[in-house]
């Protein structure tokens, strides 16, 4: 399981910093923005709130057992959180 909230999380920042200024994902955070902002956050807009979303996506998708969700999404977010803090750094 702890490989698969891993894949989750990089898939999610990638998502992420793909749609970034000047990136060719651009177009669909501009166009995601202009939903209200619970929404456009876990979607696009913020690198920790996606983990709810993408993290949800990543469980049905790779381990499926229902105790473990909570867990696969609060991991998630928080491996988002680090990595992106990582990128951030080496920028």
């Amino acid at each position: 399981m702890i490989e698969h909230i891993i894949v989750t999380s990089l898939a999610t920042v990638g998502l992420y910093l793909v749609t970034e200024p000047d990136y060719i994902g651009y177009p669909l955070r501009r166009l995601l923005e202009k939903l209200p902002h619970v929404i456009y956050a876990p979607l696009l807009g913020c690198v920790t709130c996606m983990g709810s979303v993408w993290g949800a996506a990543g469980w049905i998708a790779l381990d499926g057992q229902p105790i473990n969700l909570p867990f696969f999404m609060l991991s998630t977010a928080f491996l988002n959180t680090l990595f992106y803090l990582i990128y951030d750094r080496l920028q």
